[in-house]
């Protein structure tokens, strides 16, 4: 039998047997641990999953920074009701138009609301075969399917990816519920339970960028068009003394709708694009709502001088719009995009940011803005100013309105391009995500906040998958 030790060197070999034994554990987890790297690596090249989950050096970032917000859920909510009801006014006022014996107008409608509608079909339903061949996208049913199809076929495709976002952000919310709120990186080992969260949030940002290209898209091929159009009909009603009460109220009515359905497109875009990018700062309920002033305002300000111009001089209002489309062609060119696979999708890319930039700006490639935002506003103001001024040097005096009429209009569009750079000095000053910026000081850097900071009161998520918002970048064409 081995002699027992005395106390205090039987406390030191019991010291070293418990560091001997906790050297082999931490051995054996070291290799546990690089084993599961391993396989989960394999696991990826394998089965392909979706993983939306921070990379590995951002490993202390807690996982619930990946949320869906009550503001998310509002915001999808509102971008159906502004299509429908955009679509909906636009369909009564070519059915009144037929009613009231006015068939040219109808036509013209009906052509302005069907052709754009074919395209984004189309477009539609080309990125729902993208979607096939992709494996991180889990197969459709046949009921599933035959939904798609119906919704295709009342041009209302955008509606159902709404909603498809919207109810995976409900499951997100109530997954992240399920396994509690403080999962991180670290928590990968617990099968099952982080990337089950991860496929539905890379899911939804999926169908919501999807839903907000297309919106893009329908925003500035149908719905301006479909503005200058009914804002040409009343203001040539007006001037001919050939109003129909009823016909002007639902007239005034699609004309609003389309005005805010045109000014939240843009603002959407940016929203799914701070959503789905790589640790940016998200768009919180007062950086949205300026936004969308600002939006209108130009708006306001940009179809009432064109609207007026065209009223007055009919056919020659596409002199300048076609010099216009020209002059944003060769600035789009110069902006070197190279967001598409072939020249003609890029050539094609670039017809429609010129037509989208008869309306508004945006910016359709990670950088600067500033010189950008100069540069189109003073082009639009310089453009808007000389149409004034020929439509107020023209301006019949004999007309019954004449002095109201005149003056105005002319004030609304100075007035409104003005509340226009006011809402975005608002908006850059104190609405930003990323934090407050100077426009009018030094080289207009962020104050006191840098390029990643996150305002008090803002989310920021985790680096997801970078490449969402672009996964169909060449796919956008019929």
């Amino acid at each position: 039998m081995d002699e027992q030790l005395p106390g205090p060197h039987a406390e030191e070999c019991a010291i070293r047997a418990d560091l001997k034994t906790r050297g082999e554990k931490c051995r054996s987890y070291i290799e546990m641990v690089k084993f599961r790297d391993e396989k989960a690596v394999e696991d990826v090249e394998e089965k392909k999953f979706i993983d939306a989950l921070p990379d590995r050096q951002d490993q202390e970032t807690p996982y619930d920074q990946l949320s869906y917000s009550c503001g998310d859920a509002f915001f999808a909510l509102y971008a159906i009701f502004t299509l429908l009801a955009d679509m909906v006014t636009d369909i009564s006022v070519a059915y009144m138009f037929w009613l009231h014996g006015k068939h040219e107008y109808f036509i013209a409608m009906v052509v302005f609301i069907g052709v754009p509608a074919v395209m984004l079909t189309g477009t539609g339903l080309r990125w729902y075969v993208v979607d096939m061949e992709n494996p991180r996208v889990p197969p459709a049913s046949m009921t599933r399917w035959a939904v798609r199809v119906v919704f295709l076929l009342l041009q209302i495709g955008p509606v159902l990816r709404y909603v498809d976002s919207l109810r995976l952000g409900m499951l997100f919310r109530k997954q992240r519920k399920k396994h509690g709120c403080e999962l991180t990186l670290k928590d990968v080992t617990k099968e099952g339970v982080v990337h089950e969260c991860a496929i539905t949030y890379r899911l939804m940002l999926q169908e919501d960028s999807d839903a907000t290209f297309l919106r893009l898209f329908e925003a500035y091929l149908e719905t301006g068009p479909q503005l200058m159009l009914q804002a040409y009909i009343l203001l040539h009603a007006v001037y001919n003394d050939d109003v129909d009460e009823n016909l002007a109220k639902v007239q005034l009515v699609s004309i609003f709708s389309s005005l805010l359905s045109l000014a939240w497109a843009p603002v959407s875009y940016y929203r799914t694009v701070r959503l789905s990018s790589a640790g940016k700062a998200t768009m919180n309920w007062s950086s949205t709502i300026v936004s969308v002033l600002w939006q209108l305002c130009f708006l306001s300000s940009r179809c009432l001088a064109l609207s007026l111009f065209a009223a007055k001089f009919n056919e020659w209002v596409f002199v300048p719009l076609s010099v216009h489309i020209v002059v944003m062609i060769i600035w789009a060119k110069f902006m070197d995009t190279d967001l598409c696979k072939t020249k003609w999708e890029e050539a094609l890319l670039i017809l429609m940011l010129s037509l989208a930039y008869t309306f508004s700006f945006f910016n359709p490639k990670e950088e600067r803005t500033r010189y950008k935002h100069m540069f189109f506003y003073v082009v639009c103001f310089l453009e808007d100013s000389i149409l004034m001024m020929i439509w107020l040097f023209h301006e019949d005096s004999e007309h019954k309105l004449s002095y109201s009429f005149k003056y105005g209009p002319f004030a609304g569009v100075y007035v409104s391009f003005a509340m226009s750079l006011l809402f975005m000095y608002c908006y850059y000053s104190w609405c930003h995500p990323t934090g407050n910026i100077r426009p009018l000081i030094g080289k207009g850097c962020r104050k006191h906040v840098s390029d990643n900071a996150v305002r008090p009161n803002e989310q920021k998520r985790g680096t997801c998958v970078e490449e969402i918002a672009m996964d169909k970048a060449g796919a956008f064409s019929v």
